[in-house]
């Protein structure tokens, strides 16, 4: 297809002047230059027409989809009064909101309001069902809430409810007393240093600082990278583990000092024993005096002593809401199902792990577990350890950049290029001899470009010549 749209310029004055021979007509100077000069003029439009028709098809798709962002239906807090007016600046990422008014909506009489209030119904396409149905929940202050649920059960539904970034089919607003964070499935991470991505724009303090990354367990990554926590990451944190990302925005929550957290589920992306590090520092100490509302799928978190109330989702619903007693306690309820269908998928993974264990002690020879401890090796790291990418950084490699930086600054120079530039450039083409092919091919284009010409002058000069080698085939063959 490329050589097509680059021949056209070039195929269309030789199909020109061999459909005027052919209708038996004698190509004169005056008659074939004049032709040549306006296949020039056209000789630009016609090699630009197959690209302007590929951009122009690119740019009405751009558009469509533009047309349907902008015409979409605006998603507006659904909060209440006394929620906090930022509180939607969570999304996405760990972010704090503004606090409420002093006082407002703490107290009511001798009562003190609940720091989550979530009634109703909400949907994200209203030609639907309902994606929660029939919620009915007042979460207290200062405490800590699991929301458990098979997949698609509605536990991150449940947490942009909370927030008030989902449509709300009936019922009163939700409400939310003071700011909130949250922590989202996949993290979000910005361009820049590991200190930025924690701070978000919050004023350093040094103290809270320090608590924050110890709570998300940090303080050993901050040792491998090359400048600690001033290390510059890439775009969505390319050159850290997943498990790192998401410790990043723990890190961020907890730092922000919200009144209000909602986890989702961001203890899936580490390894048992970080999340359990994560879980006992951040979770259960750090956020000790928030309220915070952690939506999982691992169970051995929701039913810890440390959970004042689970709820647990089943299609939308919360179908049961309670202390772990309370609904382990439920007849043929779907939380205590969960909970020993769970712990029987453990008790047999803990057999078939321990059998194969005992099946590798016996083909091993003696000699090789004091092998590999003679020889240092050490068990496969989990969450920490860092992406292959990023590992020549770390440890200094040609890919590190001092400072911790990924991105240089760029230098100007001025004066002759020198030979180490062209030698670069041609290096990046290939070498030398790439370089020689592409050259020729150069040459030899604007040689038939230059010589088509020639051999035309040539033609219309002997046109009238009775030689009879001198024919309009003749020259169309050559």
């Amino acid at each position: 297809m490329g050589f097509l749209v680059n021949a056209v310029p070039t195929l269309v004055p030789v199909a020109s002047f061999a459909a005027y021979l052919l209708m038996g007509r004698n190509l004169s100077a005056a008659e074939a230059f004049t032709s040549l000069s306006l296949f020039q003029v056209l000789r630009f439009p016609l090699f630009q027409l197959p690209q302007i028709i590929t951009q122009a098809t690119q740019a009405q798709v751009a558009l469509g989809r533009l047309h349907q962002l902008l015409s979409a239906e605006e998603v507006t807090s659904s909060h209440g009064s006394a929620s906090s007016p930022g509180a939607a600046n969570g999304v996405g990422h760990a972010a704090a909101a503004p606090a409420a008014a002093d006082g407002a909506g703490d107290v009511t009489g001798d009562v003190i309001a609940p720091a989550v209030s979530l009634h109703g119904d909400f949907t994200w396409d209203p030609d639907r069902a309902p994606t929660l149905v029939d919620l009915d929940l007042d979460i207290p202050r200062g405490k800590l809430i699991a929301v458990v649920g098979s997949t698609g059960a509605g536990k991150t539904s449940f947490l942009m409810a909370a927030l008030g970034q989902m449509p709300q089919a009936r019922g009163p607003p939700p409400r939310i007393e003071g700011s909130v964070a949250l922590v989202p499935q996949a993290p979000f991470v910005l361009a820049g240093s590991v200190r930025d991505n924690i701070l978000f724009g919050l004023p350093y303090e040094e103290g809270r600082y320090s608590r924050a990354v110890r709570a998300a367990c940090l303080e050993q990554d901050f040792e491998a990278l090359p400048a600690g926590d001033a290390t510059e990451l890439g775009e969505r944190g390319i050159n850290i583990s997943g498990g790192q990302k998401q410790r990043v925005s723990i890190a961020r929550a907890i730092y922000a000092d919200s009144d209000v957290v909602l986890l989702d589920d961001p203890l899936s992306a580490l390894d048992a024993r970080v999340a359990r590090r994560v879980y006992d520092l951040g979770v259960r100490q750090a956020l000790a005096r928030k309220t915070v509302v952690l939506a999982t799928n691992q169970l051995q978190f929701a039913t810890h002593p440390a959970v004042h109330t689970v709820v647990f989702m089943r299609d939308g619903r919360a179908e049961e809401v309670g202390t772990l007693d309370e609904l382990m306690a439920i007849p043929g309820g779907g939380f205590a199902a969960l909970v020993r269908e769970t712990q029987l998928e453990e008790n047999d993974g803990e057999k078939s792990s321990q059998d194969d264990d005992v099946d590798k002690l016996d083909e091993a020879s003696p000699g090789d577990a004091a092998g590999d401890a003679a020889g240092g090796k050490a068990p496969p790291a989990g969450d920490g350890k860092l992406p292959i990418a990023a590992a020549a950084a770390v440890a200094g490699g040609p890919g590190a950049v001092p400072g911790g930086r990924l991105v240089q600054a760029e230098g100007a120079a001025s004066g002759r290029v020198s030979k180490e530039v062209v030698a670069a450039y041609v290096k990046s083409c290939g070498g030398w001899g790439v370089v020689g092919v592409l050259g020729s091919f150069y040459v030899t284009s604007e040689a038939l470009r230059v010589g088509t010409s020639l051999w035309l002058s040539y033609w219309t000069s002997v046109v009238d010549d009775p030689h009879p080698s001198y024919t309009p085939k003749f020259f169309m063959t050559w």
